[in-house]
């Protein structure tokens, strides 16, 4: 990490980001994010890791719209993550590598910029809820992989050993047989596809 910029005497830093990308993205992400509790700090790195020049975006200008502080993630080209804050001189959009941080940044500029005591930053909390995406995609992975090779099976005509228990959706009568049988219902004569 750098040094940083000069903060005033009574400013201290909250959070740092760097390979951050601002304007132009073509050039990559050669930027450090810092945040104080008085602005947000975007240092341009050179060639080196030697810093160029620093622009200051101040709290206080960050708009409050009906309670509601105006940083939220975005997403640049509809793929790239962002970090969005609305200034009252305009949008300023910082591109940062990952949505965890993004959210991390979005909580605490919120809590900055109301005044709150800053949130306590979970780690197990970004990876619960990785976890709990990753398990969900691999259900829906699962069911899906599982009904595709029930259709291939069905196309070249393979039977299942599989069996299966379904209800009858008219009477609600239980109903036992091979997965991908047609049955009939000895209760009210509908037939169903297990």
């Amino acid at each position: 990490m750098t040094n940083g910029p000069k903060l005033y005497p009574d400013e201290t830093v909250v959070l740092r980001c760097e390979g951050v990308g601002y304007g132009n993205t073509m050039f990559g992400k050669n930027h450090e994010l810092i945040l104080t509790n008085q602005a947000i700090l975007l240092q341009k790195m050179g060639l080196f890791g030697k810093p160029k020049y620093v622009l200051r975006f101040p709290l206080a200008e960050i708009r409050v719209v009906n309670g509601q502080v105006q940083v939220m993630m975005g997403k640049k080209d509809f793929v790239t993550p962002s970090l969005d804050v609305y200034f009252e001189s305009g949008m300023e959009s910082f591109l940062i590598t990952w949505e965890k941080d993004i959210r991390q940044w979005v909580k605490t500029i919120t809590a900055l910029v109301r005044g709150e005591p800053l949130p306590q930053q979970n780690e197990f909390e970004d990876l619960e809820e990785d976890m709990a995406k990753m398990a969900a995609f691999a259900e829906n992975l699962s069911g899906s992989l599982s009904d595709s090779i029930f259709k291939v099976r069905d196309a070249l005509g393979m039977k299942s050993h599989e069996q299966m228990a379904e209800q009858c959706p008219s009477c609600g009568a239980s109903l036992t047989g091979l997965r991908g049988e047609v049955t009939q219902c000895p209760y009210c004569g509908s037939y169903i596809k297990l």
